[in-house]
């Protein structure tokens, strides 16, 4: 009878232990360098979707995120662009389109089917070095054997908007970030005929990574809802 008594309490014990896992608050450490709205719409979505996942979310530049995985200082990554690091899995989830843009009154604002080598000349305004942004530019140029020195460099992509409102010179911004200033008639995007700047938003975790519970739902919330979360962020970059 002692025996039977203790097996019941045991049983007790291991529910209690089930249930508490499946209400208590778990954990995610997230690494991202992604500075699109797109990504604060996903993440709210998803701390709607899952209240008892606490998301810890550490926004630095991509190359230091990428390290910070490899090191299992993060759980999970979103980057800018991709990796081909190979302690990694790199999966796009969104697509993201840059633009060349100028002050109203650049001397090529009204010229159609520019090539990229009309512009070298220009004083290119971009993001730092190694940024997700600066290495899209980098491989664009260089893939049509073109190499230009930026007059600018900075970190943050709202000084870079501002130099350019001013006619300092050009940048190359994601269309998300410069929609509403070019709605608002203080930009112009640039029309190129031979090239496009176009990056994948990706997840990256390191492989053979033990998966919980909130790291599949981050995982699968993020690939599931990533077109409908580019609408909404459509609507409100349009509303500005």
């Amino acid at each position: 009878m002692r025996d039977y008594a203790d097996s019941i309490l045991h049983q007790f014990d291991e529910m209690e232990q089930v249930i508490l896992q499946q209400t208590a608050p778990e954990t995610l450490k997230i690494g991202n360098s992604v500075g699109s709205i797109l990504f604060t719409t996903l993440m709210k979505g998803f701390e709607e979707t899952y209240p008892n996942i606490q998301p810890n979310v550490i926004t630095d530049h991509t190359s230091t995120v990428i390290k910070q995985v490899i090191n299992n200082e993060f759980d999970i990554g979103t980057i800018e662009g991709s990796t081909t690091f190979p302690e990694l899995e790199c999966v796009p989830f969104a697509q993201d389109n840059m633009v060349i843009v100028a002050a109203l009154s650049h001397p090529l604002k009204d010229q159609r089917s520019l090539h990229l080598n009309d512009l070298v000349a220009e004083r290119f305004l971009l993001r730092e070095q190694y940024s997700g942004a600066r290495m899209v530019v980098d491989h664009v140029f260089q893939s049509h054997e073109l190499n230009i020195q930026p007059y600018w460099e900075s970190s943050a992509s709202q000084v870079i908007i501002d130099a350019v409102c001013i006619g300092i010179g050009i940048s190359v911004l994601p269309y998300s970030l410069i929609s509403s200033y070019v709605n608002a008639g203080a930009l112009v995007i640039l029309d190129i005929c031979d090239a496009k700047f176009e990056r994948p938003f990706s997840i990256v975790y390191r492989k053979n990574k033990y998966q919980t519970h909130a790291f599949k739902a981050f995982y699968a919330y993020f690939l599931s809802e990533a077109e409908k979360a580019e609408q909404i962020s459509y609507s409100l970059y349009t509303l500005k």
